[in-house]
């Protein structure tokens, strides 16, 4: 399986909310970072790091992740799109513009890094 694909799929698994299969798809020593001002943000170590960081982020949101791009190249695949949802705590809607740096290694996830609007998601939390 090529890495555009193993991505395609995490991001079909996270649409479905079929965490276990985004779990599989990661390495033992996979490290996901996310602004560390957000609630759910930090760096997370491992697929259980990777689990304590999904569970963080649907607990203040229900994303949906729409891919406009995807580029792969060495080992690097990188996803270029918007996250749109609504947050849960007080129900404002969202659209935001986002980009994903994924890398892998023999077919599996060893690091994943958002970058996003981490002011207007902030703003949209309070």
């Amino acid at each position: 399986m090529s890495d555009i694909k193993t991505i395609e799929g995490v991001y079909a698994a996270f649409g479905r909310r079929d965490l276990a299969a985004v779990l599989s798809t990661m390495d033992p020593a996979v490290t996901f970072v996310q602004a560390a001002p957000l609630p759910w943000g930090g760096t997370y170590h491992g697929v259980e790091g990777v689990q304590t960081f999904l569970t963080r982020l649907l607990s203040h949101l229900d994303p949906q992740v729409t891919t406009e791009a995807l580029y792969s190249s060495g080992d690097h695949v990188v996803q270029i799109g918007r996250t749109r949802g609504r947050v849960l705590g007080n129900g404002k809607d969202f659209d935001l513009p986002e980009v994903h740096i994924w890398r892998l290694a023999n077919t599996k996830i060893v690091s994943y890094q958002v970058h996003t609007d981490v002011p207007a998601l902030l703003e949209l939390l309070t």
